[in-house]
């Protein structure tokens, strides 16, 4: 018998995310990947290829509150985000998930032309990953995912 789950997750920062932003042309490579092994995640990070200006790694400690029909759940969520590539291969311990890989590409920082050319512009960051042999009462979990968040100025921010 398969039983179906649903859902809701909600993703809280924990405390400060920390990152370098790299704003010149072929300094920063800021590609994720990630291979989830026995529900642990190693990071790859770098690709080989220098990314443009605007580039950005960044990492938030979140959290997530995941409310299933039978059970809420705390789970701590530490992630890579970036501007760049990011991709994660899952490997056991279920099998339905195993051997996945999912995919996705942020985009870098806007130049806004002010003396701290991208603070204040918008891109797109994202990361990929996977929660594997999260056990909720009788029930046994693996999923994966990809999370995009649009950064846009705060309307009426003026650059100091």
């Amino acid at each position: 018998m398969m039983l179906t789950i649903d859902m809701d997750l909600t993703l809280s920062l924990e405390e400060d995310a920390t990152g370098t932003l790299y704003v010149a042309d072929g300094v920063g490579d800021v590609d994720v990947h990630s291979e989830v092994d026995t529900a642990k995640a190693y990071y790859i990070f770098g690709d080989g290829t220098m990314d443009p200006p605007g580039s950005v790694l960044l990492q938030l400690p979140l959290v997530g509150d995941a409310e299933v029909s039978f059970i809420e759940v705390t789970l701590p969520m530490d992630v890579f985000m970036t501007t760049g590539n990011s991709s994660s291969h899952v490997t056991k311990p279920g099998d339905d998930i195993d051997d996945s890989e999912l995919e996705g590409n942020g985009v870098p920082f806007t130049k806004d032309g002010g003396p701290a050319p991208y603070v204040g512009t918008s891109g797109t960051i994202i990361t990929t990953g996977a929660a594997l042999d999260l056990r909720l009462v009788w029930v046994e979990v693996d999923f994966q995912y990809r999370i995009v968040m649009e950064i846009e100025p705060v309307p009426g921010w003026e650059q100091e």
